[in-house]
């Protein structure tokens, strides 16, 4: 499927989430580079919630903030991840139990 109508888009795919595959905070840190240093992201500043390099964790825009290595905040985040994941899918399952009884009264 492709965003359609959406100019900028239109050369996009929708993928299924579950089709795509967990990557590794590893293979992560070798992927992206910090646009302002040219360094790997491996630090996560759990302040602003976003990956930094370690250059930026000295610099103003993240002073006195709080960080952590991408490998130990990955298992963390995973976690949470995973445990809200289970609640959308009780609550998808719910909603697909009510709409089925709905649509059956229905008939």
């Amino acid at each position: 499927h492709k965003h359609n109508g959406w100019q900028p888009f239109t050369s996009h795919e929708l993928v299924d989430p579950q089709n795509v595959p967990l990557t590794s905070p590893r293979s992560l840190e070798k992927n992206l580079n910090c646009m302002e240093h040219d360094q790997p992201l491996n630090v996560f500043c759990e302040t602003c919630q976003e990956f930094i390099c370690r250059d930026c964790t000295i610099s103003e825009n993240h002073e006195n903030h709080n960080y952590k290595l991408v490998t130990e905040s990955y298992s963390k985040h995973r976690q949470e991840i995973e445990a809200n994941l289970q609640i959308i899918k009780e609550k998808l399952a719910d909603t697909t139990t009510a709409l089925i009884k709905i649509t059956t009264r229905e008939k």
